[in-house]
């Protein structure tokens, strides 16, 4: 039998060792066949190809090599057997890369086999081969929270890092060595009481290995066993919860909805004794914003003083140029088409800030005369629409940072102010593409310096047809606020306008901070 061919058999060995043991034994002379293997099954069989002698030894050296670890070197080609092998024509490139350092001749057969101290380590330069190359540990299974589950852990030859594999209905993490270990949550390395990592700068210097993976006992989560005699436990639902998803979990968080939907649901609307003494009354309005984008307290004095306890007992106030609460009407005090009596097409606020308010709060105190009426649009429906028609506009849009700004004149009543913040339209997560933002306001888009000539024509179509999407009065929700009614708004997900109105129109409000509402959200688990 040629080296290559054999060597090829070997290959195979440690996938099969337990098979071949037991027919290894008996002496029995065997055949075998041109393999079949590819890169997407390593569990094919070896059929009979060449009369080779196989003895217990032989397999014994095979698993003392591990033969499977890639070790980098190419092995001389030296051979003993009288006859010495040629390229075969059915041999693929990869197999002439495997040879042996020495070999003995069986007397019995007058067949080469390799002795015990010479069985070498596998190489190979077919990289779909590399790719294949895994070895796998036993899969463990279990059930979490009911949904049938498996943990194994793997090892790649091509990045020579472990993998822990695990698949939870049809959710499948697969997690890197490293990456467990850097998120270990014993006490060593995480302390409990502040919820801060303890950090190791010898992490990536040393060359951690996981020795062994078990279920704990009640089948809640994993305890790996490191080379250094370290133990990290992880709970399952803190990894489900906290490693890379592709797939986006605010299904339940986000009702998107257009002037239909929302109008044939029962306002969200909260009484202000509930929100201001209940706990549940509370959650129930940071619920609303959570899945509509606006909640509306009913029933508060129709004051400012009464607005900022409303506004308080979601979180504090955020202070911006135009101060803490404000009132404002049509008398144009500040350098803002808000302070006038003319229709305001859907926008967010803030957007010539590099952190844009988490909510709009409105509350209206008196309206004499017509219009008015508070214009809403979720604008997280108008990004899946433009997503789903013109994907490559989503994703321009997404990429292209675009300017706004505030400019005021100096006046008693005012310091001055130049505003100027660069963001993108559209903001997604990283991994899973969940929206996060819209950035939307063209009245104060800044001159457009961000873009090249060459892309000029591709940002107007991309921006034309989100205004288009925006303007269809199909996703316009209005609503006559009356006073007593504090509505909060996601500033990051629900553009607000108004239309037009004669007469007397006092509005008061105020910005809340993002991070601290949806920590509140959080904390109250309906985030």
């Amino acid at each position: 039998m040629k080296p290559t061919s054999l060597y090829r058999s070997f290959f195979y060995v440690k996938v099969w060792s337990v098979q071949l043991n037991r027919t290894i034994t008996s002496s029995t002379n065997y055949r075998i066949n041109e393999c079949l293997a590819s890169t997407s099954s390593l569990i094919r069989g070896i059929n009979i190809h060449k009369e080779i002698l196989w003895n217990q030894s032989i397999a014994q050296a095979v698993r003392m090599k591990h033969t499977m670890r890639n070790s980098q070197s190419v092995f001389q080609d030296k051979y003993t057997h009288k006859n010495k092998s040629k390229r075969s024509p059915k041999m693929s490139g990869w197999a002439h890369n495997l040879h042996f350092q020495k070999c003995f001749t069986s007397r019995k057969s007058g067949h080469m086999v390799p002795s015990v101290s010479s069985v070498p380590s596998l190489v190979t330069k077919d990289r779909n081969l590399k790719n294949a190359l895994v070895i796998h540990s036993q899969q463990q299974r279990f059930s979490h929270n009911g949904t049938e589950s498996s943990l194994k852990l793997e090892s790649s030859s091509e990045s020579d890092q472990q993998l822990l594999r695990i698949d939870v209905g049809r959710r499948s993490l697969v997690i890197p060595a490293l990456w467990l270990r850097d998120h270990c949550r014993s006490s060593k390395y995480y302390n409990h009481e502040t919820h801060q990592k303890n950090a190791d700068p010898d992490l990536l210097t040393r060359n951690l290995k996981i020795d062994s993976v078990e279920m704990t006992t009640n089948s809640s989560g994993v305890t790996i066993v490191w080379n250094d005699g370290h133990v990290s436990e992880f709970n399952m639902d803190w990894l489900l919860s906290n490693y890379y998803n592709e797939k986006s979990e605010s299904g339940t968080r986000h009702l998107l909805w257009d002037r239909d939907n929302i109008e044939s649901q029962p306002l969200p609307v909260v009484s202000y004794d509930d929100h201001m003494t209940l706990e549940a009354g509370l959650s129930k309005t940071v619920s609303n914003i959570c899945k509509y984008g606006f909640s509306i307290v009913e029933g508060a004095d129709a004051t400012e003083a009464a607005t900022e306890k409303v506004v308080q007992r979601l979180t504090f106030v955020q202070e911006t140029l135009f101060g803490k609460m404000w009132t404002f009407t049509s008398d144009a005090q500040r350098s803002d088409t808000a302070y006038s009596t003319l229709a305001l097409g859907s926008h967010t606020d803030l957007t010539y800030m590099d952190t844009p308010a988490g909510i709009q709060v409105f509350h209206c105190l008196k309206h004499t005369g017509t219009g008015g009426e508070t214009l809403l649009v979720d604008g997280f429906r108008c990004l899946k629409a433009l997503r789903q028609t013109h994907p490559e506009d989503f994703e321009f849009l997404k990429n292209t940072v675009v300017p706004h700004e505030y400019k005021e004149n100096p006046s008693p009543d005012s310091p001055g102010y130049h505003l100027y913040s660069l963001g993108t339209t559209i903001r997604t997560h990283p991994s899973s593409g969940e929206l996060i933002q819209i950035r939307f306001n063209p009245y104060d888009r800044a001159p457009l310096n961000t873009v090249p000539a060459t892309e000029i024509p591709t940002f107007y179509r991309a921006y034309g047809r989100l205004i288009k999407i925006i303007s269809d009065p199909v996703g316009h929700f209005w609503h006559r606020l009356k006073p007593g009614q504090v509505i909060f708004i996601d500033n990051w997900r629900v553009m607000h306008g108004r239309s037009a109105f004669a007469g007397t129109r006092v509005m008061c409000g105020c910005y809340l901070p993002r991070d601290e509402w949806v920590s509140k959200a959080r904390m109250l688990g309906v985030w």
